[in-house]
């Protein structure tokens, strides 16, 4: 699952609404979370400490900008990562016979 979170308008009992949607449907999915508007407001280390603790299944907090595409690439990678990964996400790749 991606989360998009915007600090500057959104509070964090959103993201907890988010987390408890996710929990009913796929316990055990792994969640990145990415935080919007990154040059002008960014999530304080204790949220996002207290994010870690409470979300165990967090894979990573990516703050981007959309303006300046402030991690935009280190978005793009964990996204291709997290596809890639057979082992998380087994139904994203199927292989197929080369005579196929």
């Amino acid at each position: 699952f991606l989360v998009v979170h915007n600090p500057r308008t959104d509070n964090l009992d959103r993201l907890d609404e988010f987390f408890a949607m996710i929990e009913d449907k796929a316990s055990d999915a792994q969640v990145i979370v990415v935080t919007t508007r990154a040059e002008e407001t960014i999530l304080g280390e204790e949220t996002v400490d207290d994010l870690w603790h409470k979300h165990p299944n967090i894979v990573d907090i990516v703050a981007v900008d959309s303006k300046s595409a402030l991690g935009i690439d280190y978005l793009k990678s964990m996204l291709i990562a997290a596809a890639l990964n057979k082992d998380k996400l087994p139904h994203t790749i199927t292989e197929v016979p080369i005579n196929f």
